[in-house]
């Protein structure tokens, strides 16, 4: 949980300086240990840093997924995004 928000703190600048690159960093860490918000949010980042790239992005959501409910619930938001 702590790794998510350390993502989320360097994504918006709060208390840190502004790095979508440590921001990616945090945010990959903690979809490591499973959790779903930093999935989101790493997708998120990973399709700013690649201009826009909806392939990259759909790739990290499948990756840090493997639910087959989750899948579905990512795909649902690739297409919002």
């Amino acid at each position: 949980m702590a790794k998510y928000y350390m993502g989320v703190s360097f994504l918006q600048g709060r208390g840190v300086r502004r790095d979508i690159h440590l921001a990616r960093y945090w945010f990959k860490q903690a979809a490591k240990a499973g959790h779903k918000k930093a999935i989101f949010y790493l997708a998120k980042v990973e399709k700013s840093l690649h201009n826009n790239n909806r392939y990259i992005t759909k790739s990290y959501l499948s990756k840090y997924n493997p639910s087959p409910l989750i899948n579905r619930l990512n795909n649902l938001l690739f297409c919002l995004l």
